[in-house]
């Protein structure tokens, strides 16, 4: 009867894990490239690189961010980095410059949802001039020339 319990046990605490574990997204090294080179993400998602070359060692680096190349890794070695900051993230192998990549992290929509307005105040655009808000300014990493 232990043995059963235990099991169940087990198996709710995995379920439960796994429903609450932060989305994973992969990207394979293959043939000198990322696939996919370009992905989109929400802020606080994770991204594995897997190296699925025979024999070639890589890195990614995100050069732009000042942050020092991190180790090579070789095949079926990975790398894994979670992003906790919205933005625009170049990134290269650093032993192969001319495999490139991009990382686009965006607020989820669950954290950005706008609540409608439901006042019945009217309003009209005739009598009351309209201020022009300016353009937001989205921060990212933007390339060097």
């Amino acid at each position: 009867m232990k043995t059963i319990l235990s099991l169940i046990l087990c198996i709710i605490t995995t379920t439960v894990l796994a429903e609450t574990e932060t989305p994973q997204h992969d990207i394979d090294i293959i043939k000198f490239k990322f696939e996919p080179a370009e992905i989109t993400i929400d802020v606080g998602e994770s991204i594995r690189w897997t190296n699925k070359e025979k024999r070639q060692y890589h890195s990614v680096w995100f050069e732009k961010t000042g942050e020092p190349e991190p180790d090579y890794f070789f095949p079926d070695e990975f790398y894994e980095r979670t992003f906790d900051a919205a933005g625009d993230f170049p990134y290269r192998c650093g032993p192969h410059p001319k495999m490139i990549g991009m990382v686009h992290v965006v607020q989820s929509t669950e954290d950005s949802k706008v609540e409608p307005d439901t006042s019945t105040e009217e309003s009209s655009t005739k009598d009351s001039p309209q201020k022009e808000e300016p353009p937001k300014k989205e921060e990212s990493i933007q390339p060097t020339p």
